[in-house]
């Protein structure tokens, strides 16, 4: 089993979920085009909720970890709230679940597999660190 695989499915001797992993599987040119789609145009209400996380996973983590939405129906809600999956906003929105406000994401694509689900919440949980 790879370490990617282990940490996303909770195996104890697994690496910490990191960004870089997080970054390569859900964002831009990696394998979630849906996401860089929205989210690397500059931001706007109509189209990103006003996210833009830019080409880059430097920028990505910059708008995401502990910043708040500035979105019409999320606005001051976190993103990310190191530690806090529950009370993170992108996990909330990437969910099965409906989210509190504004749309299910990725809007328009696939839903996550439980199995990517699970590594942006080890992530989180870990502290989002940017490593």
């Amino acid at each position: 089993m790879s370490l990617w695989v282990a940490s996303c499915m909770g195996n104890d001797s697994a690496s910490p979920a990191t960004f870089t992993t997080v970054y390569s599987t859900l964002f831009p040119r990696a394998t979630k085009y849906q996401c860089d789609f929205c989210h690397g145009l500059p931001a706007n209400q109509l189209s990103n909720g006003r996210l833009s996380m830019g080409m880059d996973q430097a920028t990505a983590y910059a708008a995401l970890v502990g910043q708040s939405s500035m979105s019409d129906g999320c606005g001051g809600m976190q993103l990310v709230v190191p530690g806090d999956p529950d009370a993170s906003l992108m996990m909330l929105k990437l969910s099965q679940n409906p989210p509190p406000c504004g749309d299910q994401m990725p809007l328009g694509g696939d839903p996550l597999s439980a199995v990517q689900l699970k590594l942006v919440r080890n992530w989180i949980v870990d502290g989002a660190q940017d490593d």
